[in-house]
Parts: C-alpha cells; structure tokens; sequence
C-alpha cells in the first residue's frame, strides 16, 4: 500500500478509535483530527504514524499508531486545559520549525527538511534537521514544540543526564 493509502487506512482507524471510547479527547475542546504524519526511524523506514488533533490555533492531543494501526500512545497536552495548550505550529508547522532550528544553529549552515522522527526511543517525537556548515560538518539538530536542541549522539542517555 502508498503512503497516502496508509494515510487513509490511519485517519479511519483513528475515527474507530474515537468513536469507540479508546480516544478520549478532553470536553470541552473541539478538536479535530489533522492529517497523519509518517514517524521515521533511523533508517528512513516508516515506524509509525502521529495524528495531531488540535482546537483552532491549538495542539490538543496526539495519537500514535504502529503501521499496523495498533495504538501505541495517546497523549493530551496541557492537561486538556484550553489555556495550557501549545501553539500548535510549534509541533506541525515544518516552516516554523525549520525557523527555530535556524535561531539556534546559528547563520550560515544549510538546512535540510524537518523529518518527524523520534530521539533514541520512540515515545520521544521529534523532528529532526540536519545542518551543514560551508565546511562540510553536518550536525543534527531536534525540535519539539519550542524547544531545539543538538543531537547529543552517544552522550546522552534517554531520561537521564550525559554520561
């Protein structure tokens, strides 16, 4: 199956879902489901698939399936509270994120396209740019709502401080 064909296969799955009771998005908040996005692994693959449901301007929650379509996370931001919600073009928006990675690579390097991925472990979504300096050094950089910062490579453990 395509890309898209996963895509539709997604968004039913997660209109199941919702209409079931599985999902439960916070009352009071009318969210709607956005448009999967592919969550690549390290190699490029498909791991999963993340959809957003924001409230206008808002990020709401996020589901996350496997390809498959089995549910793997959901998670409400903000506690579901309407003016604890992030913007949601700090998580969506591929133009503003490229914009925060510029700020804190500084001038100079070309960046590559924000690429959905996850940092060490698949419950971390990210993106993902990488940055190459005019001397050729490449430096990978990860953003999550309004935070950026450079991929420690090996330094770091999930969860904990660098070693």
């Amino acid at each position: 199956m395509d890309e898209s064909g996963q895509r539709a296969s997604v968004t039913r799955r997660v209109r199941e879902l919702l209409e079931s009771g599985f999902y439960q998005l916070p009352p009071g908040v009318p969210a709607v489901a956005g448009e999967p996005l592919a969550v690549h692994a390290p190699d490029g693959a498909i791991h999963s698939w993340m959809v957003p449901f924001t409230a206008a301007t808002k990020l709401v929650a996020w589901a996350q399936l496997s390809p498959s379509l089995d549910p793997l996370r959901f998670s409400v931001l903000g506690g579901g509270r309407k003016d604890a919600l992030p913007d949601a073009a700090d998580w969506l928006d591929s133009s503003q994120i490229l914009a925060m990675v510029a700020a804190a690579a500084g001038a100079g390097p070309v960046l590559s396209v924000p690429v959905l991925t996850y940092d060490r472990d698949p419950s971390r979504l990210v993106w993902m740019v990488e940055s190459c300096a005019p001397g050729g050094a490449v430096r990978r950089w990860f953003s999550a709502g309004r935070s950026v910062w450079e991929d420690a490579g090996d330094e770091e453990v999930t969860g904990g401080p660098p070693r």
